[in-house]
């Protein structure tokens, strides 16, 4: 099963998958922009390739894995459109047998400002760009195939973002089971 963590920075993606990570027992894979596109291809291709040919359950957590990635901050950072773009049907078609899920986090975009003011910015994100970024985002996944829950982190309490997680991945893997 392929969890990936998505979501505008400083939403709390590193917090959630670190204790989703603690309570299941699965590996992270943290990826970090900016790649090539050369590199964003091969990095999706690999994964999806690492799951299909996994004889047991192989199941792994991602963070900011390059699908969906790569088409929410091409185009509102770069100005680029994604070169995975012509490739989403295929994308979707190969994850949705594997088990997917996205975790999508977000908060109020005051919150995400104070939060990037409190870190002393990004150098890959501009805080102007923010809502853009959480508009492209909404518009993805109105669009997916592939199963999502949105968690608020300006909300609950951390542990309680953590049990609605585990009770989406649980009902995730089952799912899976019966294929």
């Amino acid at each position: 099963m392929i969890v990936n963590f998505i979501g505008v920075d400083k939403t709390g993606k590193t917090t959630l998958i670190d204790e989703v990570a603690l309570e299941l027992g699965w590996g992270v894979q943290r990826y970090r922009a900016p790649f090539t596109r050369k590199q964003i291809q091969q990095n999706v291709q690999r994964v999806i390739t690492e799951h299909e040919a996994a004889t047991n359950n192989y199941n792994m957590l991602y963070e900011r894995w390059n699908y969906p990635e790569d088409l929410i901050y091409g185009p509102v950072i770069e100005g680029k459109t994604s070169i995975l773009e012509p490739l989403r049907i295929a994308i979707e078609h190969r994850l949705l047998p594997l088990g997917c899920l996205f975790v999508y986090t977000t908060a109020p975009l005051p919150l995400i400002r104070r939060r990037f003011k409190l870190a002393k910015g990004d150098y890959y994100v501009p805080v102007k760009k923010i809502g853009k970024l959480e508009k492209a985002y909404l518009e993805f996944l109105e669009q997916t195939a592939i199963p999502y829950i949105t968690i608020d982190t300006d909300r609950p309490t951390i542990e309680e973002n953590v049990d609605t997680i585990m009770l989406k991945i649980r009902e995730a893997l089952v799912c899976k089971s019966q294929r």
